[in-house]
């Protein structure tokens, strides 16, 4: 009897884990197809009509947002954003589907998102508001973004070690709304934080530089805050010279940002660690990523590990998607406009995941100990259960490749001084292997005023595993 609750136990859990190994991309196929060929009320209502587990929910209102984003339905992606913030904010643990997922597979632990992707989220809703001239509420969104990254600091022993402790781009929104409000002070306070980022943190972390506009923005708002010390000292810093514009009074703002390529995909990627037992230690090493780990052992744990020399643990990894477009200009007037990039996705997706790799890695060596323990302990007593174990917690080698793959590479973006009136701009994208193609916008720009407008090249080049 007990035999054949056992087997029936593990068949259930063997069928359970089916369930879930396929990656997140791949069950959710028809939603990122829809997606990616542009046809995004599809993609909203292929969400609305899926059934999604609770431990996917904050996924799941990421791609809402993004989907009814693009769709440009902004009050309805502000609301879902909304929602997955609070998630990511105050998602529980789930002790009991955290032990599950230890033992059998992460993906059934509560997908609480990289740190990247729930600053994005903050960045879609503050230019859902730009885009719709609610400067206050997108200010807001500014200033999660600095609360979020100073408590994901405190989360660290030695906080001296977080290089990535505030984010320059999220200043230079900042500063773009504050400007739109000709609040001039503030919006000089939020470029001055920005350039000090850029140059302190991405240049280093990710390879991205500030942007010329950036410079000029913050000579520009120098000057009409009174600040002429502070602007004369960044003429000197920056080798430009400011040259006082003409009156706003016939002429409005385009703020610009071009999205181009599409976030990397997570996979499952296997690493062999060389074990060896000291005394009461038992001492792990990874030589590809230069890890050690070690651990305390009972005299029962020393014995079940003396004999294993090298073992197999499954990390999840970033696959980067390449743009198809990787520059573009801007054609207004008799003026043409580079795009310059302000946020390196792929670069901070990449360096996050690697951030946290360590407890990644943790996690993964505690479950193949776990497994080796219950195969050892199983096989002791009856052999036939022995191979249904070792069967199931084999299958189970996975590791969580959820990830938010409908953001974009990059952002880039520009500003142009425009006419009053109806105006035609037109935006040239270019590819690195001659693809060129341009899109005709017309805006109906008001005297003083500032216009936000985004534009997403969703094609990526595939991935290669």
């Amino acid at each position: 009897m007990i035999r054949r609750r056992l087997r029936s136990l593990l068949l259930g859990c063997c069928l359970l884990f089916l369930g879930g190994c396929s990656s997140y991309y791949v069950r959710y196929l028809e939603y990122h197809k829809a997606f990616e060929k542009g046809d995004f009320e599809q993609a909203l209502q292929i969400l609305k009509k899926s059934k999604v587990p609770r431990r996917n929910y904050l996924l799941h209102y990421m791609n809402m947002g993004m989907a009814a984003f693009m769709a440009q339905r902004y009050e309805d992606a502000i609301q879902y954003f909304e929602i997955a913030y609070r998630l990511g904010d105050n998602l529980s643990r789930n002790y009991l589907a955290e032990g599950a997922a230890e033992l059998i597979n992460p993906m059934y632990a509560p997908y609480r998102g990289e740190y990247f992707e729930l600053l994005m989220v903050h960045y879609y809703k503050a230019l859902a508001y730009l885009k719709l001239k609610r400067y206050e509420e997108a200010l807001v969104e500014c200033r999660r973004v600095d609360i979020l990254l100073r408590r994901w600091t405190s989360y660290y022993k030695n906080t001296e070690e977080v290089k990535y402790r505030s984010d320059a781009f999220f200043y230079l929104i900042m500063g773009l709304a504050y400007d739109a409000m000709h609040d001039y002070n503030n919006a000089f306070i939020a470029y001055r934080n920005a350039w000090n980022a850029y140059q302190t943190i991405h240049s280093e972390l990710f390879g991205v530089h500030a942007p010329q506009q950036l410079k000029k923005d913050l000579l520009r708002t120098a000057y009409l805050s009174g600040f002429i010390e502070e602007m004369h000292a960044y003429e000197k810093e920056f080798g430009m010279t400011y040259e006082a514009e003409p009156s706003e009074s016939d002429y409005g703002e385009l703020i610009f940002f071009w999205h181009t390529g599409l976030a990397p995909v997570k996979v499952d990627k296997s690493i062999s660690f060389a074990t060896r037992v000291k005394g009461n230690k038992a001492y792990f090493y990874n030589e590809e990523y230069g890890w050690t780990f070690e651990s305390r052992l009972s005299k029962d744990e020393k014995e079940k590990l003396d004999k294993l020399e090298v073992f197999n643990v499954v990390i999840p990894e970033y696959k980067e998607r390449p743009p198809v477009y990787q520059s573009a200009y801007l054609l207004a007037g008799n003026d043409t406009l580079a795009f310059e990039l302000a946020e390196d996705i792929n670069a901070v997706a990449f360096y996050t995941l690697k951030q946290r790799l360590f407890w990644e890695v943790s996690s993964a060596v505690l479950r193949m100990a776990l497994r080796k323990a219950i195969e050892k302990g199983i096989e002791e007593d009856n052999e036939e259960s022995a191979m249904w174990v070792g069967l199931l917690l084999q299958m189970g080698q996975q590791s969580d490749t959820r990830a938010w793959m409908t953001l974009p590479y990059a952002i880039h973006y520009t500003r142009v001084r425009l006419p009053e009136g109806k105006q035609t701009v037109k935006l040239v994208v270019q590819g690195a292997e001659g693809e060129n193609k341009t899109y005709n916008f017309v805006f109906d720009v008001e005297a003083g005023q500032t216009t936000f407008h985004y534009f997403h090249n969703l094609q990526s080049r595939p991935f290669r595993y």
